[in-house]
């Protein structure tokens, strides 16, 4: 009792300091992890990469252009807090300023949410809310992936609170416009403010004004992404075209045909949206939904969208329901330890039981923290050094030489370390060959000067859209405008390891990709085939490394095919490094042709050779590994990674035809 005592003692002594000592540590330590994760090339979702153009054209007097999507980036999202933070950028035009941002704009909300619960809990509770909301797994995964603006709302949706708590309506309004500029769906939340108030039965001057201006925004935000979009409407309606194209349709539907709403909104999916948002706080909001009124349309919004669960708690998308959670949290836990009388009977039933509740809330925070975030996986990811193997000095050398000025072509990974220039395209629009959420052609104008290529993001192309009707044409043919990009601009193999290569304007390849020899070499080794195997490896033979290989550990192939007859898909190649015990050091998977020169385009029972040189994985430098290689079928999806990288979850693969064994080279 007498070490309680002191505790609480302290708390209340130094609880202001306590709370910057909380903040000043969260904001450390996650820089430290997304600086590692931004040198290991892990901002791989394309997001980062747009922001920082946007921003590094914004500074040089280009407000909201960028290249990434052929329209501004109003067209996109009408998020005019990107002006405030302009002046932060310009000290350090860096993606990684960017990053640092939106860390310290989500560990400040710890600020208004401490001033909010001061105002009802003891302060050692105060204190415990703050490090709930530090350490909720939601409000770290938004951190760790990519870069967006909802973030920043959090802050300033909590100071709202604060402020329309305490009577203040100025203040209220100047954080609720401030709120407002984020982004164009932050009105959803705003407008929600009057009807809490009308619930609160707040005088006129508390409902009309938060309801009429977000009104007013809302319509304005979407009328405006229609226009500089060239869409005529809100492109990312995409997201609800379960229920129809255009917004007409949606509505209608949504009116006259709300069964299909409510199968979408008692979907399975949701329900594990619902449990996710409460776990980590120990389901404690539901004793005062009351403070949840202002996320309910947001929450609507998420349920009605096409996207997992599982992605939307990984990624930003509850940013503005993460204030309310909290702010009702706090309301929650001042009802279980309080005594006066009055109070729900699921509030008396947690106030005889605060004992459980308290031990409940405490568990689910820890063990959410522990299990959920990607606290632990960051933390091992950063000790490790995995931010400084092999594959991350391959993929930085290949973009050193890039000039400031260069027009470039990138793959994902590439996006945001080359976004500081004017004219940067991804790889996977070239490749599909139109805009996003669109049919409209996708082109580029601009003569390009280099390409960085990530031949694996051919395999991501094929899982993603290759399988998909509305896309499967597009993909098809996104063989042959890579092709002609390359041909078009006289673009040449500068550098290649493992499957990441530079093509330069006019330079002299320095290897060949695919070639058609005569026949096979001399010096191949033989492969036995068995059965009836449309595409097969027919031999294998050992070729020299190129030159900037020499500080590196590669394992150089020439592969010769077969193809016997038409292919019903795109197989990918598995390559497979083994210990001697019978370990995967690492296992990877390559488009056979370089994705470039599918097998589809292959003429039947002619000679194919494809050279390689594979990375070998560091355990294989302790212990000789021999390389597997098989070709598969896949398929999968896409997720996220303990750092909230993209990762490929492989859900169905089939062998077709044996494994061919490569021996570890002799040392």
């Amino acid at each position: 009792m007498e070490i309680a005592k002191k505790i609480t003692l302290m708390t209340r002594r130094y609880s202001t300091l306590l709370l910057w000592i909380c903040i000043a540590i969260f904001i450390s330590a996650l820089f430290i992890v997304v600086a590692c994760k931004y040198a290991a090339f892990g901002y791989d979702a394309i997001d980062l990469g747009i922001y920082s153009q946007v921003f590094f054209n914004s500074s040089h007097g280009a407000l909201f252009e960028f290249s990434v999507h052929p329209h501004s980036y109003l067209g996109d999202h009408v998020e005019l807090f990107i002006l405030l933070l302009l002046p932060f950028y310009a000290l350090l035009k860096s993606p990684l300023t960017l990053l640092a941002l939106q860390i310290i704009a989500v560990a400040i909300a710890a600020v208004p949410l401490y001033s909010i619960a001061r105002r009802l809990l003891p302060e050692h509770w105060s204190l415990a809310i703050v490090l709930a909301y530090l350490c909720n797994p939601f409000v770290l995964n938004m951190a760790f992936f990519e870069f967006h603006l909802l973030p920043f709302a959090i802050p300033l949706l909590m100071a709202a609170f604060y402020f329309y708590r305490e009577k203040r309506l100025a203040w209220f309004l100047v954080f609720s416009v401030l709120a407002l500029s984020v982004r164009e769906d932050v009105p959803l939340v705003i407008g929600m403010f009057g009807v809490l108030a009308a619930i609160d039965r707040r005088r006129l001057r508390w409902i009309l004004p938060p309801i009429i201006i977000s009104g007013v925004w809302f319509i304005a935000a979407f009328k405006l992404t229609g226009y500089f979009s060239g869409y005529d409407t809100y492109k990312f309606l995409a997201f609800y075209s379960w229920l129809g194209s255009t917004p007409g349709e949606i509505v209608h539907n949504a009116l006259f045909k709300p069964w299909l709403v409510l199968r979408q909104i008692m979907s399975a999916n949701n329900l594990l949206l619902v449990i996710g948002l409460l776990l980590p706080l120990g389901a404690l909001p539901l004793l005062k939904t009351r403070y949840l009124i202002p996320a309910a349309l947001i929450t609507a919004q998420l349920f009605l969208a096409t996207v997992s669960s599982t992605i939307v708690l990984q990624t930003h998308y509850p940013s503005l329901i993460i204030p309310f959670l909290f702010i009702a949290c706090v309301f929650s836990l001042a009802t279980v330890l309080s005594a006066t009388p009055r109070a729900t009977r699921l509030a008396q039933f947690a106030r005889r039981n605060r004992l459980i509740v308290l031990a409940v809330f405490g568990m689910a925070v820890v063990y959410s923290f522990l299990t959920f975030s990607p606290a632990v996986s960051s933390a091992k990811f950063v000790a490790t050094g995995q931010h400084r193997n092999e594959s991350t000095t391959v993929k930085r050398n290949a973009i050193a030489p890039i000039q400031e000025g260069d027009a470039v072509v990138a793959s994902y990974e590439f996006l945001p370390a080359l976004a500081q220039r004017k004219h940067l395209y991804p790889l996977h629009y070239l490749f599909l060959g139109v805009q996003q959420y669109s049919d409209k052609p996708y082109i580029v104008t601009e003569p390009i000067d280099t390409a960085v290529v990530n031949f694996q993001d051919f395999v991501t192309y094929y899982i993603q859209t290759g399988n998909i009707s509305s896309y499967r044409d597009h993909y098809r043919s996104g063989a042959g405008r890579i092709l002609s990009l390359i041909n078009e601009n006289r673009l040449g193999l500068a550098s290649l390891t493992d499957s990441i290569a530079r093509y330069d304007r006019n330079a002299q390849p320095v290897a060949k990709l695919v070639d058609l020899p005569n026949a096979v070499s001399a010096s191949a080794t033989a492969v036995e085939t068995t059965g009836n195997q449309l595409l097969r490896i027919t031999a294998w033979d050992r070729i020299a490394a190129l030159p900037d290989h020499e500080a590196l550990a590669v394992l150089p192939l020439a592969l010769y095919w077969e193809k016997s007859g038409n292919l019903a898909e795109d197989y990918a190649m598995e390559v497979v490094f083994r210990t001697a015990n019978g370990k995967a050091a690492s296992t990877e998977y390559y488009p056979i042709g370089y994705g470039i020169f599918p097998p589809s385009v292959w003429i039947v029972d002619t000679t194919v050779q494809t050279n390689h040189w594979f990375l070998i994985p560091r355990e294989c430098k302790k212990s000789s590994c021999n390389a597997e290689l098989t070709v598969v079928s896949l398929r999968g999806y896409y997720g996220l990674d303990g750092i909230r990288s993209t990762k490929l979850e492989i859900t169905q693969r089939q062998s077709i035809g044996p494994t061919v064994t490569i021996p570890a080279p002799d040392r």
